[in-house]
């Protein structure tokens, strides 16, 4: 069985998914900085009680997360590697337009 190539416009598509779910989220009042600007509590948009831990990770230069989406994703770069909720967190910095 032949597995079909990821099309680069639906890649566009599905990063652009992520980062509208991130606005959301942010836009919902759903990011609460912690101690500083690199670490957060962020709100689930599928779950309403649940709420995900994403910080600034020195060793591997970048925001992690702890949903269950980041294990899968994690082994990425760049924006194939933010989950929807450090999306929200880049939002509410201003680095996401």
């Amino acid at each position: 069985m032949l597995i079909e190539p990821i099309i680069f416009q639906d890649q566009q598509k599905y990063f652009q998914i992520k980062i509208n779910a991130g606005k959301q989220i942010f836009q919902s009042g759903g990011v609460i900085r912690l101690t500083s600007d690199l670490e957060y509590i962020v709100q689930s948009a599928t779950f309403e009680n649940e709420s995900y831990k994403v910080f600034f990770n020195y060793d591997e230069n970048r925001f992690n997360c702890s949903c269950p989406n980041w294990n899968s994703i994690k082994k990425y770069k760049g924006v194939a590697a933010n989950c929807k909720h450090i999306n929200a967190c880049l939002e509410s910095m201003g680095l996401i337009q």
